[in-house]
This record gives C-alpha cells, structure tokens and sequence, in this order.
C-alpha cells in the first residue's frame, strides 16, 4: 500500500487508545460510504448465517463458526474504503466490494483454521490462542491492501514482531468490541423489538441456547466497527515499524521542491 504525500490522516505513533479515537473519527468523517456499504453487507451476512444454521441444523458452537468466518471476508470492503479514504481519496461502494474476494475467503477460512488448530492443541489455555490471534491480526489488511495473499500470515506476524503487546491490547479491545456488541444485541435488540410489538419474544436466548437472532444482529453490527478499528491499529504499526510518518515529510519536502523548480 502506498502513501499518498496529501493522505487525509496524520501519519505519526500513536497507543491503543489513540488509534481506536483515530478508527472513529475515521469512520464519522465518513459515514456515507460505510453506511451504503453496510445496507448491503451486514444483511446478506445475517440472512447467510442464520441460513445456514436453519439449513444444515447447525449447532450454537458451528453457527458462531460459520458467523465468525463470514464476517472476516465482510470486513474486507470496509478495509477497502478505510485505506481509500485515509490515504488515497474517495473510493465507489461497488469497486470495493468487488475487489479480491477469492483472496480474502481464501486468508479468512486459513487464518481461522490455524487459530482452531492452535485451540485444539492448547484447549485449557486462552494466553497462548490471543498471542496466534494478534500475530494473524491483520491478514486482511495484507490481503486488500498490501496485494499480498500469498505470505499474508507470515507478512501480518512480521508487522506485529517486536510489538506483541500492542497487537495483543488491539486484539483484546477487538474481542471486546464484538462481544460487547453481541450482548448489545441481545439485551437491547430483543427489548426493542419486544417493545415496539407490545409482546414477549420467544425466540433462543443466548444465554440459554448459546446462540439467537438478536445476538446474531448484534454481531453483525459490530462488523464496520472490527474493520475500521483494526485498520487504524494496522496504520499505527506500520507508522511505528517502517516510520510512515517520516516517508511523508520526505514527500512532501519532495513535492514542494518540485513545485518550486517548476
């Protein structure tokens, strides 16, 4: 991925915090594109899950399963749009969800598949499964972004070497972000809806069948919020390890002298 000298975002270090402050700003200065994005993706991705669930009599356990890896491969036009709008210019909906996606399956059912091995042999322990997971953190970036399917696992852990702790603080924040909005979902989709139909829902509960429509919805939602936070934590680490911020004092002091001369 390359850095435009006029990017639309200040390119310097910053913490965890300050890059999940930089992932809203991002997505609020640009909520047109993520809005249209999302009356597409986060539908057809609910309707599949609960599909295939009622299709293939999917277990609570397989459900989240099939929800995690097709929200992965959804999470890739957001990334899309975040990297176009943060240091390209604007990009087109339709270009961004028609861009890769052989490639983005491929990395997602992959990435997954190494994070359920790493789980099986290692089941008692959650530790040793958030450090595979913040090291295969950024996969999808390096797939849309980067152009580089091929070595996407490798090139994600290489870009997290020497900073596991802030890739495991961003991996963490992540999961907490997805299961706040699964609880969100649950509680206040269901008393929403119970709400607005004057009735008491009597679909699964979460808690009780580990798995429901409203906790699935609520899922979902969160799908924007995942991309857009981990793209602005994949710009931090990239700015700390490869000094993006300097390459664009560089450009700039470049494209200035250029101007001059002309």
């Amino acid at each position: 991925m390359s850095i435009d000298a006029d990017a639309h975002i200040v390119l310097r270090p910053r913490g965890v915090v300050e890059s999940a402050d930089l992932g809203v700003r991002l997505a609020m200065a640009h909520v047109g594109p993520v809005a249209r994005l999302s009356a597409i993706v986060l539908p057809l991705g609910l309707l599949a899950t609960l599909g295939a669930e009622r299709r293939y009599g999917l277990t609570a356990a397989q459900t989240w399963c099939v929800a995690i890896v097709l929200a992965t491969a959804a999470e890739a036009p957001y990334t899309l749009v975040a990297g176009a709008v943060a240091l390209r210019g604007p990009m087109r909906v339709r270009d961004a969800l028609r861009d890769r996606y052989g490639s983005v399956i491929a990395c997602a059912l992959l990435r997954w598949f190494v994070l359920g091995i790493h789980c099986l042999a290692i089941a008692t322990i959650f530790i040793p499964y958030m450090f595979t997971l913040s090291a295969l953190l950024f996969v999808p970036e390096v797939v849309m972004l980067e152009r580089n399917a091929r070595n996407a696992l490798q090139r994600s852990s290489r870009i997290v070497q020497t900073m596991t702790g802030r890739a495991l603080a961003t991996a963490v924040l992540l999961l907490c972000v997805r299961a706040g909005c699964v609880i969100l979902g649950e509680v206040g989709l269901r008393s929403l809806v119970e709400i607005v139909l004057e009735t008491r829902g009597t679909s699964r509960s979460l808690w009780s069948d580990g798995v429901s429509p409203y906790a699935l919805a609520g899922f979902w939602l969160a799908v924007p919020a995942i991309a857009v936070l981990r793209y602005a934590a994949y710009i931090d680490l990239r700015t700390l390890r490869e000094g993006w911020d300097v390459q664009r004092r560089f450009q700039r002091m470049a494209a200035r002298l250029t101007a001059d001369q002309e």
